[in-house]
């Protein structure tokens, strides 16, 4: 069986089109990135964000920070860039030291400058949410039934509530297996990281994959997902080229239409 790919890089592409339209040149809008720590996946995810950037004509700053900084620093440091009129979004890089919480450094994000969509009360929408129901959408498929694999967290739940207004939603945090319930279901959405791969034997020939996980295996970058699952699946994302590039362009679509605002 022929598995569909889902171009996330395409509808990426196509989408910043449309965005640049917004962007006026006179007054671009500035997005401020945070980066703690020298974590490789992190370090390209934010080069790419940037690109993405200057593609549309919109300024960045980047600010870098050693593992070892202090929470009261970076929270300090983000409630400076919430009094700057002229930075229009903040982007803290996650996942951040283990000796931070990272709820506690979100809240302190200036809700209207949360372009990512990580605070509660945050006047825009998750772009990595976004992302994945937009290639759910994208493969064709209307699922009943959803199973997502992810650990429990405010993502999740906003995830959940996201699809179970047309489809029947479960989820799965176990860390050391892939649940049986992955080959009843029509779409398995994913974002792990860690733990067993999803394999073709995990899924039937009419289950969608959209995998949102990202680590690394022998030396490359890898999704939830294993090569296995192409093939058998009816659709699903490739890692990378998928998820990742449709998430850079939501952002970039939220901090728009915040500066339009």
């Amino acid at each position: 069986m022929k598995t569909k790919l889902l171009d996330g890089r395409g509808a990426a592409s196509r989408m910043l089109d449309r965005i640049s339209k917004r962007v006026d040149g006179r007054r671009p809008p500035l997005l401020v990135t945070i980066v703690i720590g020298r974590r490789p996946d992190s370090l390209l995810y934010v080069r790419l964000k940037e690109a993405a950037a200057a593609r549309l004509g919109i300024r960045t700053e980047q600010i870098r920070l050693p593992s070892a900084t202090a929470q009261h620093r970076l929270i300090s440091i983000i409630k400076k860039l919430n009094r700057r009129p002229d930075v229009n979004g903040i982007l803290l890089q996650l996942p951040l030291p283990s000796h931070i919480e990272t709820e506690a450094v979100v809240n302190s994000i200036d809700r209207h400058k949360d372009i990512d969509g990580l605070r509660s009360d945050s006047p825009f929408q998750p772009p990595f949410l976004l992302a994945m129901v937009h290639l759910l959408r994208l493969s064709g498929v209307r699922p009943t039934s959803v199973v997502i694999l992810a650990a429990p967290s405010p993502l999740r739940e906003r995830l959940e509530k996201m699809l179970g207004r047309s489809s029947t939603v479960s989820t799965d945090s176990a860390r050391h297996r892939i649940p049986s319930s992955t080959k009843k279901v029509g779409a398995v959405i994913t974002f792990r990281g860690h733990g067993p791969r999803l394999t073709g034997r995990d899924i039937t020939n009419n289950t969608v994959v959209i995998d949102g996980g990202i680590r690394r295996h022998e030396g490359q970058t890898v999704g939830d997902a294993s090569r296995s699952v192409l093939g058998v699946a009816k659709a699903m994302t490739p890692v990378p080229g998928g998820v990742g590039p449709l998430t850079i362009a939501y952002l970039l679509d939220n901090l728009t239409k915040g500066h339009k605002k």
